[in-house]
């Protein structure tokens, strides 16, 4: 999917772009005001998002929920090898989308609109502004991290751990 717009178009009552299958990429996008942007499921591989825009949107890879006739069912796992995603050159309410993955020993304290982990050791997030976004740190498969003095406003989910290890959370408001 290339230069579209999704605006308030909240797929299967939440997602401006659900994925559901694999070898996907999304690029050159304007998404804004559904509650999550782009959801991928645990069922999508090989995925591409990048040089889009989110406004009161963002990103939900690997999603553990999943609707089915009309409800809302979550898996109690996520397999690592689901989160099979790049994303690159992403804005988040005019704001960088930082995604790491395997990195190791950061500071992540620029500003953010969204910030995504996946199998990081030794990240810290910290003094950022978030906002207008839900789910705004997403952390999966991550070990020895730590989620310092950052502020989550105007949001129904503020953060997402999966699977972690000796995740230290300090002053979130």
């Amino acid at each position: 999917m290339t230069n579209a717009r999704s605006n308030k178009e909240h797929l299967w009552n939440q997602s401006g772009i659900v994925i559901i299958s694999s070898n996907v990429t999304i690029k050159d996008n304007i998404i804004s005001e559904n509650r999550w942007g782009i959801l991928s499921y645990t069922t999508a591989y090989n995925l591409t998002i990048c040089n889009n825009m989110f406004f009161q949107d963002g990103i939900f890879p690997a999603s553990y929920i999943h609707c089915y006739g009309g409800h809302i069912e979550c898996t109690d796992s996520i397999p690592m090898e689901s989160i099979q995603i790049n994303i690159t050159n992403n804005t988040v309410n005019g704001k960088p989308l930082y995604f790491y993955k395997n990195a190791h020993d950061l500071v992540i304290e620029e500003n953010a609109g969204q910030v995504i982990l996946v199998n990081c050791t030794n990240i810290t997030v910290k003094n950022l502004y978030l906002s207008n976004i839900d789910f705004s740190i997403m952390l999966y498969f991550c070990s020895n991290c730590t989620i310092e003095n950052n502020t989550i406003a105007n949001t129904e989910g503020e953060l997402i751990l999966f699977s972690q290890k000796i995740i230290s959370s300090r002053t979130i408001q």
